[in-house]
């Protein structure tokens, strides 16, 4: 029942994400710069997702990727504090990691948490490296 449910859903993002391109004289789907990174390039291909997961994979990140970027047009719109931004994008991404811990097998489940551990931890220390002056040397 579970499976059904999943495959359902997945089914309906794949028709939506799909669909999103046709309209404008040319069928495409966009690929957020992040799903062409050699790093998640990298993930990928270390999970072995076979054909049918890849594409769910691929929708699954596609559909969250539009709902925070749609949530962080409609917040900066309406002046919307940054910690309730903070807020929301969590429940976003658990949600996603709910979807993921679905359609993903244990191990490619792990593969794929490591692989976001490391870029919060990539995010924080960028953010540490701001503002510095130009080295010399």
């Amino acid at each position: 029942m579970k499976n059904l449910i999943l495959m359902m859903f997945l089914g309906l993002v794949t028709f939506q994400v799909q669909a999103q391109g046709q309209g404008q004289g040319e069928r495409r789907v966009e690929r957020p710069s992040e799903l062409e990174s050699a790093a998640y390039i990298a993930m990928v291909d270390s999970m072995s997702l076979d054909a049918e997961q890849k594409i769910q994979f691929d929708a699954v990140q596609v559909m969250y990727q539009d709902k925070l970027k749609k949530m962080m047009t409609e917040a900066r719109e309406k002046g919307v504090e940054r910690e309730e931004i903070r807020e929301v994008m969590q429940g976003l991404n658990k949600e996603q990691d709910g979807v993921l811990k679905n359609l993903l097998t244990e191990s490619q489940y792990k593969i794929y948490t490591e692989y976001k551990a490391e870029r919060q931890k990539n995010r924080g220390s960028r953010r540490g490296n701001r503002g510095g002056g130009g080295g010399r040397g």
